[in-house]
């Protein structure tokens, strides 16, 4: 016959300790990856929109250029 083991709620083995703190770990280094990638879409993102809205500001003074260029000949 076994004799019966009781385990208590606070009986741990090493493994158990290591596997915990191993996921702990990697826990922590995926949330800090995540932030380090979203602060640098972020950061790209504006970077991008200065760029597209410099780039309708050209634009659209080159469209106004060529109307004020226009309005005189029409009047000829």
């Amino acid at each position: 016959m076994n004799p019966s083991v009781s385990e208590s709620v606070f009986d741990f083995r090493g493994t158990e300790v290591a596997l915990f703190v191993a996921g702990a770990i990697i826990t922590i280094f995926i949330f800090g990856f995540s932030v380090w990638l979203f602060v640098r879409a972020a950061r790209e993102q504006r970077v991008q929109e200065e760029l597209e809205r410099r780039e309708f500001q050209r634009a659209d003074e080159a469209r106004r250029t060529a109307a004020a260029a226009r309005i005189p000949e029409a009047k000829q």
